[in-house]
């Protein structure tokens, strides 16, 4: 799984994620992805999540990335 979109528009929830099942031999979207930029992505085995975040939130799939549910909407420094 990537994750990523434009960082100048952080809400922006269109083109921001890419799942692969075959070792990276072909990438798909979702039919829903994280609801904004992301940056970073991990796997969670214990809980059997994924979880990804960046500047504008963090958002959980426990579907093998199908679906998102935001959890997080960021904050922003003093």
């Amino acid at each position: 799984m990537i994750v990523g979109g434009d960082y100048s528009k952080d809400k922006e929830d269109r083109g921001n994620i890419a799942i692969t099942t075959d070792a990276g031999r072909t990438w798909a979207a979702p039919p829903s992805g994280p609801k904004g930029f992301r940056s970073a992505v991990a796997y969670l085995a214990d809980r059997k999540m994924w979880v990804v975040t960046g500047t504008s939130g963090s958002d959980i799939s426990t579907d093998d990335g199908n679906t998102w549910k935001l959890f997080d909407e960021g904050r922003t420094m003093p």
